[in-house]
């Protein structure tokens, strides 16, 4: 009889805690990763010094909408490549003379100083910006924000492309 008594009691014990893991946790680390679909589209807050969420996983060979919006009170960018291109990207920012820096009159809105990168979005506050990014090596690509030390804070995330 004891036994059957403890047997029923850990069945119980059992049940709930697997009925506390399909609970909404939002706590979990995961609840931070989205991962895209085949022709998603993807809305990611900008924030200052932050993207919400901070980590992407998607399929090698798809393409993905991302969609910024900037909720901050700056100008905010979007850098999608990997280390070396953020670095890249990075040191062409501090190189660029005042007059053609994102936001400004003689910026036309292609990029930085009228590039045409299509890896980059300079998203004024309160607007939306787009990249559509095709993902073809499974690697860890990083999007990245350089405006003046934001990168530096912290504002970036992570794309685990399998």
């Amino acid at each position: 009889m004891r036994n059957r008594r403890a047997l029923g009691a850990l069945s119980v014990l059992v049940a709930a805690a697997a009925l506390s893991a399909c609970g909404d946790d939002d706590s979990d680390a995961s609840a931070d990763t989205t991962t895209a679909n085949t022709g998603s589209v993807i809305d990611v807050s900008m924030t200052d010094m932050a993207y919400n969420p901070s980590s992407f996983r998607v399929t090698r060979g798809q393409a993905v909408t991302f969609r910024f919006h900037n909720n901050g009170a700056v100008v905010h960018e979007a850098v999608i490549g990997d280390e070396g291109y953020q670095m890249e990207h990075s040191t062409s920012m501090t190189t660029m003379s005042g007059d053609n820096m994102p936001g400004t009159a003689t910026d036309d809105g292609m990029g930085h100083g009228g590039t045409g990168d299509d890896q980059v979005v300079t998203v004024a506050r309160g607007e939306t910006g787009e990249i559509t990014y095709r993902f073809d090596e499974a690697m860890t690509m990083l999007i990245g924000c350089h405006q003046p030390g934001h990168y530096e804070a912290g504002m970036k995330a992570t794309i685990d492309v399998t």
